[in-house]
């Protein structure tokens, strides 16, 4: 009886669907769905196992439902998804790899699994298992995994079925089990760190094998440089995704380092000083420079050392433009060899149709005293102001004004040279000579020297001097030393917002680059020893002057001696006061939630108490990992869902976190990353809201679709 009514409820559905009847389509999908979810959709004791396997933790993966044992389908299947099965069979860590390669001759569960990593079980209580449209799973497109039994990979290469031992197919091993790898994007870049592996010097030959292999393909797209010491630090497709088959197997040829061609390599700088010039390599006689197309600080560390030095403190391209003739180009170290003369190389090359540049090193003097950084201004019309250079090591060079140099970059100058800020920063009027030191700046503007500011990168740039950085510096007044502060708009007394009165007037301090170091500087000139948060967003303020772009170290005595934007500004982007919660006690109230506006006490808006203010959380970025950890705050075992855009309009109250980065396992929010208590840039997407488990079974309803292939399906 049940099977019939199956039947004859599939073929209703076909009728409606040609006929676009949508709402008796729904109906009867509904039904048929609703007979159908308990077969494909695995809902009681469900078991895996791995076969065909070499090793304990890798293999084909086969799920076991009511005595039955079948594959799964490579199709959809992800690494989240591995990481539920390896967890099912004890392995704790989760899976390195997710393959989707797998061959078998049985049939495949008619299912795809969508889960989202953090289940306990592939169930359909907590996976999204959905119809295949009736398609069956190809037999070589089966599912199988890599569990982490131990926490190293113990990635090694072999060479199989070669004529000669250097030479074959090469196989990779991750945690323990051995795979081939596809020739899709296969090249001598990639064979020679193979061969660097295999402890040969470098890779003669990478192509296809004449010998396919067999077992998983664990790795494809391979991407390396030619530099690097191991596969897993090439840029690739996740281990075990690919597209491919044994007939692509990657093949080498690798040459060994006793039969390399040696010769006597002469190494010599020119152009700068004794630790720093353009690299020259002499070669039949004659000196050759460097081509810069793969240089970088390995290459640079093995001409340092045939120079005598310790090693190399910069790699520097682009350091001259090259003239027509020989160049030693495509130089590839690993940065241990003692002679360039082991290094691969394309070869001494004629460059006669094409200028290059030349490659040029800073290597690190024996006792030095360290970066002994500095700055000056030169050809300005006067001493505040001009072209920025900087000393790294003894040489001088220029800043790049290309990619972002900005006032932020130019107050750190300026504080380096005892200014208290820059009120002006763009491209100098002449331009120097000799090395560009620095580009694309990315100062925060309260750092005390260059070398404190993130991400930066001495000697890699392609800028020319026509694009050297400028500045103009400024000293405080004594109007802006004789600034006061006060809070406005107050929820407390040492929470509010911040106006500052300047020659008689007061106006509001824009929010805009405002952080807990500028936060710390007011509250001490309003007598408190610090501040526990400084916020954005704090209140809207009206069209007129701004304190904007405020940019403080910490340790100001004031907020005048801070950079900013200047008295006459009026520029503030959405208009929103500053804030501060000043510290009363060193020892403040723990964070706590609540729920609010809820129809049960289970959901409802996420309001936080920081600081022993209570505010809320921004919907921008809120997942279900960070309805967990709230939840589990607040005494509940886990969260249902998190509520939709629009679901609660932005409070008055402050906006305490945005972009809160949990996991899931934290016990507290206060553990989770974000950008910092106040600091929410914008928040367009409303309030954060949550739905939180409660004891028994969650209710089930299918909605409404069109698509007959699959179900939605919404807990609540």
């Amino acid at each position: 009886m049940f099977r019939c009514l199956k039947e004859v409820l599939s073929g209703t559905i076909l009728i409606l669907y040609s006929m676009r009847n949508t709402t008796y389509l729904t109906l009867i999908f509904s039904l048929w769905l609703a007979l159908t979810l308990p077969q494909i959709g695995f809902t009681s004791t469900v078991h895996v196992r791995l076969v065909d396997n070499t090793v304990p933790n890798a293999g084909r993966v086969e799920i076991g439902y009511k005595g039955v044992w079948k594959s799964v389908c490579g199709t959809n299947w992800y690494i989240r998804e591995a990481n539920v099965a390896c967890r099912m069979m004890g392995y704790n860590q989760g899976a390195a790899a997710a393959i989707n390669g797998m061959t078998s001759s049985d049939d495949a569960w008619p299912s795809i699994i969508s889960c989202r990593g953090q289940e306990d079980a592939i169930t359909f209580e907590e996976c999204t298992i959905r119809n295949r449209k009736f398609k069956p799973c190809a037999h070589d497109r089966r599912a199988g995994v890599v569990c982490k039994s131990v926490l190293d990979p113990n990635i090694t290469v072999r060479l199989v079925d070669g004529r000669t031992r250097n030479q074959g197919r090469v196989e990779v091993r991750y945690f323990g089990i051995w795979g081939t790898v596809c020739d899709d994007d296969w090249d001598l870049a990639d064979a020679h760190v193979v061969c660097r592996m295999l402890n040969y010097s470098k890779a003669l030959w990478a192509g296809t094998v004449k010998v396919k292999g067999s077992g998983p393909i664990l790795l494809d797209n391979l991407m390396c440089n030619g530099k690097e010491r191991s596969l897993e630090e090439c840029r690739q497709k996740p281990w075990g995704k690919h597209d491919c088959h044994h007939g692509e197997d990657a093949n080498v040829t690798c040459e060994d380092r006793k039969h390399q061609s040696s010769f006597d390599v002469q190494v010599r700088l020119t152009g700068g000083q004794s630790h720093f010039g353009q690299v020259e390599v002499r070669y039949n006689g004659t000196w050759i420079p460097v081509c810069d197309d793969t240089w970088d600080i390995s290459d640079a560390h093995v001409i340092c050392r045939m120079l005598g030095f310790n090693r190399a403190l910069v790699a520097i391209p682009r350091f001259s433009v090259g003239q027509r003739g020989f160049w030693l180009s495509g130089l590839g170290c690993n940065g241990d060899e003692h002679s360039i003369s082991e290094c691969y190389h394309h070869g001494w090359m004629n460059n006669k149709y094409r200028r290059f540049y030349n490659a040029a090193v800073i290597c690190k003097v024996h006792n030095d005293q360290g970066a002994n950084l500095a700055v000056r201004l030169m050809n300005g019309s006067t001493p505040n102001e001009g072209r920025v250079e900087v000393r790294y090591y003894g040489v001088w060079g220029t800043v790049c004004s290309f990619g972002g140099w900005g006032l932020r970059d130019a107050h750190v100058v300026c504080r380096m040279l005892n200014y208290s800020r820059s009120s002006w920063a763009g491209v100098a009027k002449l331009k120097g000579s000799g090395l560009v030191l620095l580009d694309n700046l990315k100062c925060n503007g309260n750092e005390k020297s260059l070398e404190h500011c993130p991400d930066i990168r001495w000697g890699r740039n392609y800028c020319s001097h026509y694009r050297d950085a400028g500045v103009k510096c400024e000293m405080t007044t004594q109007e802006e030393s004789s600034i006061i502060v006060r809070l406005v708009k107050k929820k407390q007394k040492n929470v509010g917002g911040i106006e500052v009165k300047y020659n008689g007037t007061w106006r509001p301090v824009c929010d805009d680059s405002w952080s807990i170091l500028e936060a710390i500087v007011a509250c001490r000139m309003l007598g408190y020893e610090t501040a526990l948060a400084g916020i954005k967003k704090y209140s809207i303020g009206k069209d007129g002057s701004w304190m904007g772009g405020v940019v403080c170290s910490g340790d100001e005595l004031s907020i005048g001696k801070c950079s900013h934007r200047g008295w006459s500004n009026t520029k503030c982007h959405e208009k929103f006061y500053a804030g501060v919660v000043c510290v009363i006690n060193k020892d403040p109230p723990p964070v706590q939630i609540r729920l609010e506006d809820g129809s049960l006490p289970n959901s409802g808006r996420v309001a936080v108490r920081y600081g022993n203010v209570w505010g809320t959380i921004c919907n921008k970025g809120l997942d279900i990992n960070d309805a967990k950890v709230i939840c589990r705050m607040l005494g509940y075992t886990g969260a249902r869902k998190v509520y939709p855009v629009n679901s609660f309009v932005l409070s008055s109250d402050i906006i305490w976190l945005s972009d809160l980065e949990c996991n899931g396992t934290e016990n507290s929010i206060v553990d989770c990353r974000h950008p910092g208590w106040g600091q929410t840039k914008t928040c367009k997407e409303n309030d954060g809201g949550v739905v939180c488990t409660t004891a028994g079974a969650p209710p089930i309803q299918i909605r409404d679709t069109k698509d007959i292939s699959y179900s939605n399906v919404v807990i609540f």
